[in-house]
């Protein structure tokens, strides 16, 4: 099967026909120079990078590199399944979902995980917190490999990481891409920016690779986007349909609001269009925000940080700036008053985290005078308003084990959480 890789005008474009349709077939003479990095076994499908040439008495396609050979995903019952988690983030969330879903026995025993993202901090944290292995040079596959889970350093866009991808039984992969371009704050830019076209590469990657799901993970406002629908379009185009999606907001099972858009790609030669997935989320019972379980203690340096002072009460306190809905029983002539109505009682759903942090007064006034600052507090017993601390809300978003923070992240924390320039951390 000859196949051609993204088109050039992705916006212009309607993609060709789904993977496992060729453009076409003939017969040809492959040529590899090296053993491939896996053991390949006869019979076996995989696909490759070559240079194809005329020959006689048939075409010669020849394989330069034996990292331009990949395997092809292999859906094999009851054995362990791998995974590989792309544009992973510094807290893991998908690798936290894998092993809560293997505890419950919903997935058999994952036999290794790969974590990929290219931000050398962020792989530093996300090292340390899974206790885990964190691999920089992406030229070399070390020769104690697989290893049972690792961080590696590289650039989702670019295909390193693929060689590092050794076992193609049960191969899945999570995808949560960069949110901002299809979120109202990144003004909808969508796949006009690069960060947008970045699911467009992984794509291309499945096209070759052809693990057997695909998981996705974006902002509430993803299916909307106009983009949306050519996004899906090459989701078929690489081999896949969308078996199950959904908007999820965790306040229907945690004391705070975060929604998502979550979906479960399958490839088309796995399951027919009769086999969808069906979910039901979990009825919990209802804790509150100011339950124990939520309280850690936090260094003092942090909680100086965090603690609202004086020229900041006077923005956080202006009833103007009170985003709609927020407030309650006003407008308040009493600053004092404007900061109680930022402080949600102990029976309140706590506000979307990234709409939550600190830093918010550092915003253009444009975007602050049309959505206001959305900052919820706390008061202590001596009547002092803070910010919500990191590490509570750390625990709400249901990680609820050690994090290792760079010495020079603590202030930002909350900032960086959800929203760094051009990623997401999950």
């Amino acid at each position: 099967m000859l196949d051609r890789n993204l088109p050039n005008d992705i916006l212009g474009c309607v993609p060709d026909a789904p993977c496992g349709v060729p453009v076409r077939v003939e017969k040809i003479q492959v040529l590899v120079h090296h053993l491939p990095w896996w053991k390949l076994q006869v019979g076996e499908y995989f696909s490759c990078r070559a240079n194809l040439y005329q020959g006689e008495p048939m075409k010669i396609a020849t394989v330069v590199s034996k990292h331009e050979m990949w395997p092809v995903g292999q859906l094999m019952q009851n054995h362990p399944i791998a995974m590989a988690h792309l544009f992973a983030g510094a807290f893991n969330g998908w690798h936290q979902a894998e092993r809560f879903s293997h505890f419950h026995r919903k997935l058999p025993e994952c036999h290794w995980s790969l974590n990929v993202d290219d931000d050398p901090l962020i792989c530093e944290m996300a090292s340390k917190n899974l206790t885990a292995e964190r691999i920089t040079n992406t030229r070399v596959v070390p020769d104690d490999w697989p290893l049972h889970c690792c961080v590696l350093q590289s650039k989702v866009e670019d295909f390193q990481w693929m060689k590092f991808v050794q076992c193609p039984v049960n191969l899945m992969w999570t995808v949560s891409f960069p949110c901002q371009p299809f979120s109202r704050g990144g003004n909808g830019s969508g796949v006009q920016t690069k960060d947008g076209q970045s699911i467009f590469h992984v794509l291309a990657a499945a096209r070759m690779m052809q693990p057997i799901a695909i998981l996705l993970e974006n902002v509430d406002t993803f299916p909307t986007h106009i983009h949306a629908p050519l996004i899906l379009r090459f989701c078929i185009w690489a081999g896949y349909r969308l078996a199950w999606s959904s908007v999820n907001d965790m306040a229907d099972m945690a004391p705070h609001h975060r929604a998502r858009w979550l979906a479960v790609l399958i490839r088309q030669d796995l399951n027919s269009p009769s086999q969808d997935i069906v979910t039901k989320l979990p009825c919990l019972q209802h804790i509150s925000w100011k339950h124990p379980m939520f309280v850690f203690p936090i260094p003092e340096s942090m909680k100086d940080q965090l603690t609202l002072k004086q020229e900041l009460s006077l923005c956080y306190g202006n009833w103007n700036l009170m985003p709609k809905g927020m407030g309650k029983g006003g407008p308040h002539q009493n600053l004092h008053q404007n900061l109680q109505a930022r402080i949600p009682d102990a029976e309140s759903k706590l506000g979307t985290l990234v709409a939550r942090y600190s830093q918010q007064h550092l915003l253009p006034m444009s975007h602050v005078a049309r959505s206001g600052l959305f900052a919820q507090l706390v008061m202590d017993d001596q009547g002092i308003c803070s910010f919500l601390d990191p590490i509570m809300w750390h625990a709400l978003m249901g990680n609820l084990y050690t994090i290792f923070l760079h010495k020079d992240m603590a202030v930002f924390f909350i900032t960086l959480v959800m929203d760094l320039p051009s990623r997401k951390l999950v």
